[in-house]
């Protein structure tokens, strides 16, 4: 077919207008993704009741599968958009769409979250097969300052709070010979690291597919949402408060018999709390992964 595929993200531009990321399907292709799936990647942008004022597709080198899976807008209201899964591309556009550069790779990567810095740099955060979470610094103009991997080779960048001075605290998931563990890990603006915490999930394992995410709380420390897991599959959601050194302050867990609790979001509350959003499932007869 020839139309909008389903939305990858959406941010608030304005009071009266979003922009939001896609793929715009193509019937004919000469390189066709996964599976034949044929899309280029796609910004639009819409109004509060959900009326499209523009939408853009964008054709990338080498292949014509490139779902838009995420965006950000900039500080100069710039749109920064990237691929969903396994789909390794960045794109940046003005905000009126017109396109300003891309960067496509060859690799089978896919990026997790991209950060803009005070200065204009970009931060990445990446896997790559054997290379594990990567992070690399980008100008402004998609250039690679560096690029550097942690947590080889089985290592999962999830997610980052930049700090005032553009170092930045990081998320992910690592496997270890007892099994999958949570990290929080704090790199300079070179990359260097300045510390690093990995977490164990007690009587449960980790639900490694789910990311984690990491928010700043009102009096400064850092508030934490993964997932954890039971049988090979998602169970329950698991918060953790620690303070800027990554020593845990408290972790909570719970959930009633029965039913699976993925989650999918957080939010520091006005009043200091947590707000977490997810999907509650069951009784199920046979759990099924997420």
């Amino acid at each position: 077919c020839d139309s909008m595929l389903t939305t990858g993200g959406i941010r608030r531009y304005s009071d009266n207008e979003f922009y939001f990321s896609t793929g715009y399907g193509r019937p004919v292709c000469a390189f066709p993704g996964p599976g034949g799936g044929v899309a280029n990647a796609s910004i639009g942008r819409m109004d509060s009741l959900g009326n499209v004022l523009d939408l853009r597709h964008y054709s990338l080198n080498a292949t014509c599968f490139n779902y838009a899976g995420n965006l950000m807008i900039t500080a100069e209201k710039d749109i920064l958009a990237w691929g969903a899964e396994d789909l390794f591309f960045i794109l940046r556009t003005d905000s009126a769409l017109a396109p300003i550069w891309a960067r496509r790779f060859s690799a089978q990567g896919s990026f997790r979250f991209i950060k803009e810095l005070s200065n204009g740099d970009l931060l990445a955060g990446f896997d790559l097969p054997m290379a594990g979470a990567s992070v690399a610094r980008l100008s402004a103009n998609g250039d690679f300052i560096w690029c550097k991997s942690y947590m080889r080779p089985l290592g999962r960048m999830h997610d980052a709070i930049v700090e005032s001075d553009s170092s930045f605290v990081i998320t992910g998931f690592t496997s270890t010979d007892s099994g999958a563990k949570l990290f929080m890990m704090k790199l300079d603006g070179n990359g260097q690291v300045q510390w690093c915490r990995g977490y164990g999930s007690g009587a449960n394992e980790w639900y490694t597919p789910q990311w984690s995410r990491i928010e700043r709380t009102l009096d400064g420390n850092y508030v934490v949402l993964a997932t954890l897991g039971q049988g090979g599959f998602f169970f329950r959601p698991f918060l953790m408060k620690t303070n800027l050194n990554g020593d845990t302050l408290w972790a909570r867990s719970m959930g009633a018999d029965g039913y699976v609790y993925p989650p999918r979001h957080l939010l520091v509350a006005p009043d200091g709390g947590s707000v977490l959003s997810g999907v509650i499932s069951g009784p199920p007869p046979h759990l099924h992964p997420g």
